[in-house]
Order: C-alpha cells, then sequence, then structure tokens
C-alpha cells in the first residue's frame, strides 16, 4: 500500500485541481538606504485542492511586483519577486511559505534571496469552485547577492489581502473506486435528512464540529455507495473480457463490502447528527461500450491501486486519531477492506499486461 502511495504522488499532484488568487497590501521593508514603504501586489497561479472539511492546500508559482518610497531618503523604490509557495488551510487558519528571488526596480537596484510567508486568516472557508477571502500577515527574510544590495540583509513585514479560487476538478486521484461515466466524470449523489435520532457519538463537542463530522461520514458514504454500482459493473466487464473467475469473484466481494461500508459510514453520520440519514438511489452499474484492456488496465492503476490505496492509507491515519471506540474499530475495518481492494486493481492490472500483446478484445463487440 505505501509503496502505491508513493508511486502515485506525482500524479496527485499533476492531476490536482487548479488554483489562481491574488493578493494586496502595504509591507515595509529594509534596502541599503534605509526603510522603504511600499504597497505589494501578488498573482499566484499552480495546483491545490479542497475537501468537503475546508481543509484546503496549494502549490503555486507567485508573482510580486511592489512600488513605493523610501521614508529617509524619499526615492522611488519597487522590486519584483518570484519563487514557489507553500499554502496550507484548515477551515479558517493556515500559513503560506516559500522561497522567493528578488530583483530591485527602484533606485536601489540589484538581486536578492529569501523566504516570504506567515499566517493565514480565512474571512471565509475555502470551497471548492468558489473564491475564499483570506488576511496574511507576511514577513520576509533574505541576503542581497548582487548590485547595490550585495553582502546586505533584507528584512520586510506586510499585512494584505487575498482572493483565492480552488477550480473544481474531475481529475483528482478518488478517495476509492468512483462511478465514472462514459466521459470519466464520477457519479455524485445527495443523501436526505429523515426523523431525529439519538446522538450517540461527540456528545463532548461543539454542535458544529458534530456537524461536520457527520457530513465527512454523509460524503464518504455516498462515496461507498458509489463503489457498490462501480465493482458491480467491474465484475460484468471482466466477465466479457474474459478475465480469470478469481478476478471476477473478487470484484463481487467487493461490491458487498462497499455496500456495508456505505451502512457504516450513514450510521456514524446519523450518531453525530442526530437525524436518520437517508441514502440516494443506487446508481446504474450497467457494461460500458468499446471498453479495452488498456482502458481497464488504466482505470485499475488510477482508481484501483491509487484510490483505493490512497482511501486505505487514509482510513488507517484517521482510525489511529479517532478518540471513540465504535469509529476506531469501524474506520479500521474499512481500512483493510480498501487495502484488500486496492490489491485487486494491482491483480487486475497484472492480468491486462498479459493480455495487451496479444489481441486486444473490446466491450463493442461483445455488449449488444
Amino acid at each position: 500500500m505505501r509503496t502505491q502511495a508513493l508511486l502515485g504522488l506525482p500524479i496527485v499532484f499533476l492531476s490536482s485541481g487548479c488554483t489562481m488568487g491574488a493578493r494586496l497590501g502595504p509591507e515595509l521593508r529594509s534596502q541599503p538606504n534605509g526603510p522603504v514603504l511600499e504597497a505589494r501586489g501578488t498573482v499566484v497561479a499552480g495546483i491545490g485542492g479542497v475537501g468537503s472539511d475546508h481543509r484546503g492546500g496549494q502549490l503555486t508559482v507567485p508573482l510580486s511586483f511592489s512600488v513605493g518610497e523610501g521614508l529617509s531618503s524619499g526615492e522611488g523604490e519597487g522590486s519584483f519577486e518570484t519563487g514557489i509557495e507553500l499554502t496550507q488551510s484548515r477551515s479558517r487558519f493556515g500559513y503560506r511559505l516559500g522561497p522567493r528571488v528578488g530583483v530591485g526596480l527602484g533606485a536601489t537596484s540589484g538581486t536578492y534571496l529569501g523566504m516570504r510567508g506567515g499566517p493565514l486568516l480565512m474571512l471565509s472557508p475555502p470551497e471548492e469552485g468558489e473564491a475564499s477571502l483570506s488576511l496574511m500577515l507576511e514577513g520576509m527574510v533574505g541576503a542581497g547577492v548582487g548590485g547595490d544590495m550585495s553582502s546586505t540583509g533584507v528584512f520586510g513585514i506586510g499585512l494584505s489581502v487575498g482572493l483565492d479560487l480552488y477550480s473544481e476538478d474531475r481529475l483528482r486521484i478518488p478517495s476509492g473506486r468512483p462511478l465514472r461515466d462514459e466521459q470519466g466524470g464520477a457519479w455524485t449523489g445527495e443523501a436526505g435528512l429523515g426523523r431525529c435520532a439519538p446522538i450517540r457519538l461527540g456528545r463532548q463537542l461543539r454542535r458544529d464540529d458534530r456537524e461536520r463530522l457527520a457530513m465527512q461520514y454523509v460524503h464518504d458514504g455516498l462515496q461507498e455507495l458509489a463503489s457498490i454500482a462501480s465493482f458491480e459493473r467491474l465484475a460484468l466487464e471482466l466477465a466479457v473480457l474474459d478475465a480469470p473467475r478469481s478476478l471476477i469473484l473478487s470484484a463481487r466481494t467487493a461490491a458487498r463490502d462497499e455496500a456495508r461500508h456505505a451502512r457504516y459510514c450513514f450510521a456514524l453520520a446519523s450518531a453525530y447528527l442526530g437525524r436518520e440519514i437517508h441514502a440516494p438511489r443506487l446508481p446504474s452499474g450497467e457494461p460500458r461500450r468499446d471498453r479495452s484492456l488498456l482502458d481497464l488496465a488504466r482505470e485499475s492503476w488510477f482508481d484501483g491501486c491509487l484510490g483505493e490505496g490512497s482511501a486505505a492509507a487514509l482510513l488507517f491515519a484517521r482510525a489511529e486519531h479517532a478518540t471513540e471506540t465504535l469509529v476506531r474499530r469501524t474506520l479500521s475495518s474499512i481500512a483493510r477492506d480498501e487495502k484488500r481492494h486496492a490489491a485487486l486493481g494491482a491483480d487486475i492490472l497484472r492480468w491486462c499486461a498479459t493480455r495487451v500483446s496479444g489481441a486486444e478484445p473490446t466491450l463493442q463487440s461483445t455488449v449488444g
């Protein structure tokens, strides 16, 4: 499982959603000729995503310009910076940090290297596909390496208001095996709320924390629900492609596992929320046409090895940090199944590799 996670790490970054943002604010910065008060504007673009618990992450390239005036010299000053920047946020708090290379563009010219970053306050929680307003206390420390700045320290502190946009993305590494349509999009359903039920978990938590946990388990339950149909369809497609009986039976067993997982997740959501959870109608798992061995291998790697493998790793970690005994046992049980499902993806991938050198059957020729 760890090997699958490590192999998938570059793909996680490459397939994450796009993100962009901008921020603006005053900055007080040192120069060889004295302190400078500047207005700094920064635009960023890169990759990133945000989860249902408002946990966000970005890896971006910033382009930053500043313009101002020396407080003692009265001369015009400015700079240009770029580098790499990591942003991590959880609900309303986070941080930004990254290396920078800069060039002085005003009366003081030269280049410098440094680090820039600081704490982050999200004025609105990050949401996928929506803009999020933030406030950042930003510090910078560096050293001049050329021109007028050579062999001098460079320091700065500023306050900026920013706007970040996390795009919606369908290529992100899944947590488990989604049910994909002909275009590769994953099925998403909506659960309904029923009558009130006893709150059996998290009584010591604040109401908003309980609701956040409940919504996380609703989200998990919907993913598990989709996986039922996904594995049922996988079993049919394997049968059409004359796969070994053991792989077909393993796919059907995995579908039963996912049905149990969905019940567990909706039950946990209900126990935290104090409301019954009504699952949506199970989507159809009809075989897709024009499916080749290469398509099956690609999906087994992406949704099976990586998706199920990352889901197992995440669930093991969540179980380790769970404080409720019932939650810990439930998550550990699901994680063991997901690890086995990741192994099934690897088995299917190996079988496809043994067949791909010969004639490549497709479902088009066998599904009427």
